[in-house]
């Protein structure tokens, strides 16, 4: 994966899991499905954002 963010996308990736859920609306979304396409695993976006600033 190109960048640093996604280092547990892809620990994550590799440990074996199946389905990543994230609220989306990232300017680095397209590096996490790249990441999860690059493994086969699904990546869910809830458009529900848990942290407000």
């Amino acid at each position: 994966c190109p960048t640093a963010w996604n280092d547990a996308v892809e620990e994550a990736c590799r440990s074996g899991i199946g389905i990543i859920a994230e609220p989306g609306g990232s300017i680095k979304d397209q590096d996490a499905v790249d990441c999860c396409n690059k493994y086969g695993v699904s990546l869910l976006f809830t458009n529900v954002r848990h942290f407000r600033h």
